[in-house]
C-alpha cells in the first residue's frame, strides 16, 4: 500500500491546512469526470482514501504511530501498544503480524480472532448454541467491519474490494454499492461471516459504509448542491452552459441578472437511488476578471452606477 502522505504530495509534518489544499488540488486533477489522466478514477480514489485518513486528526495519529495497520477494520491500538511491547504475534508489526486482508481469523500466536478484532462486535445469529449433542450443527458469528466508499460511488453506486483472511488464506471480495447508499449505513453480504461448526449455516459480513468527501459536491439526504462559476457577463445578460453532473452532461441555461447564491434546479440529477432520485442544485457563484486595472475600476463603478440601491440595506445581526 502507497505512504497516505506520498499520495497526497505533503511532508510528514504538514499541517491540516496543506493537506486540505492538497486534496482539493489533486482532487480536480484527477476526477474522473474531468480528468483526461490514465486511470484517473483509481488515482481519485487512492486520493479520497488518503484524504479521508489524513484530514481526520484522530486516524491520523494512529496512522504516524501503526501505518497501514491501523485503516484496518476493527483495529485495536491499544491491544497493537501491547503486542508490541511485549514482542508478540509474530514479533510485532515488523514481522507481518497482521495479515494484509482486512478481517483476521484463525489462532495464531495464541491471539483468537477475538483478541486481535476486540473492538468489533459479533452477533450471533439465531440465539444462543444448542447444548442438546456434539451432532447439532452450531449457529455462525456475524462479522462486522467498516468500508470506505467514494462520494460518487454512494451516489451513483459502485464496487469496492475487501480482504478477507482466514484459514484458507486471503479471499478477495467484491461487494456491490447500491446508489444512493448512506453514511454508516450498513451493507450485508450473506454467508461471508465466521463458517458455521459442524455443517451449520456461515454467518454474514455485516459493512459500516464511510463515505469519502468531494471537493466541488455536498449532499444534504438525495440531493446534491453544487457551485457553479459564471462569468460576469453570463451572470448579468444570461447564458447558456454546459455543466457535468454525476448521471451526465446538461446544457443549463443561467437566467439574466442572475445575483450570487442564485439556485437553480435540475430534476433527478442528484443521488441516483433506484426510486425518486434527488434533484441536483446549481448556486451561482459569478467571478469576477482576474486583472484589476484601471480600466477594470472603471467600468464596475459604471455598472454600479446603474444600481444605486444599497445593497447593505438589509444586512443587520
Amino acid at each position: 500500500m502507497k505512504d497516505l502522505y506520498t499520495i497526497l504530495g505533503v511532508a510528514r509534518d504538514a499541517d491540516s491546512a496543506t493537506i486540505k489544499r492538497a486534496f482539493k488540488t489533486l482532487a480536480r486533477k484527477y476526477h474522473p469526470d474531468v480528468s483526461k489522466e490514465p486511470e484517473a478514477e483509481r488515482q481519485f480514489k487512492e486520493i479520497s482514501a488518503a484524504h479521508e485518513v489524513l484530514g481526520d486528526d484522530d486516524k491520523r495519529k494512529l496512522y504516524d504511530e501503526f501505518g497501514e495497520q491501523s485503516l484496518r477494520p476493527g483495529f485495536d491500538a491499544d491491544l497493537a501498544r501491547r503486542m508490541r511491547a511485549g514482542g508478540g504475534y509474530g514479533g510485532g508489526f515488523g514481522g507481518g503480524g497482521f495479515s494484509s486482508g482486512g478481517f483476521g481469523g484463525g489462532n495464531d500466536g495464541g491471539f483468537s480472532f477475538e483478541d486481535l478484532f476486540g473492538n468489533m462486535e459479533f452477533v450471533r445469529r439465531g440465539g444462543p448454541a444448542s447444548h442438546q449433542g456434539r451432532s447439532r450443527a452450531a449457529p455462525a458469528r456475524d462479522l462486522e467491519g467498516e468500508v470506505q466508499v467514494s462520494f460518487l460511488d454512494a451516489v451513483r453506486g459502485g464496487e469496492v474490494s475487501v480482504q478477507l483472511s482466514g484459514a484458507e488464506g486471503v479471499q478477495t471480495l467484491n461487494v456491490k454499492i447500491p446508489a444512493g447508499v448512506a453514511d454508516n449505513q450498513v451493507i450485508r453480504v450473506r454467508g461471508k461471516g465466521q463458517p458455521g461448526r459442524r455443517g451449520g449455516a456461515s454467518g454474514d459480513l455485516l459493512l459500516t459504509v464511510k463515505i469519502g468527501q468531494h471537493p466541488l459536491l455536498r449532499r444534504d439526504g438525495k440531493d446534491l448542491e453544487l457551485d457553479l462559476p459564471v462569468k460576469l457577463a453570463e451572470a448579468v445578460g444570461g447564458a447558456t452552459i454546459e455543466v457535468q453532473t454525476p448521471k451526465g452532461t446538461v446544457r443549463v441555461k443561467v437566467p439574466p441578472g442572475s445575483s450570487n447564491g442564485r439556485r437553480m434546479r435540475i430534476p433527478g440529477h442528484g443521488v441516483q437511488s433506484r426510486e425518486n432520485p434527488g434533484d441536483l442544485y446549481l448556486v451561482i457563484r459569478p467571478v469576477l476578471p482576474g486583472v484589476y486595472d484601471e480600466e477594470t475600476l472603471k467600468l464596475a463603478t459604471a455598472l454600479d452606477a446603474k444600481n444605486p440601491e444599497d445593497v447593505r440595506a438589509h444586512f443587520q445581526l
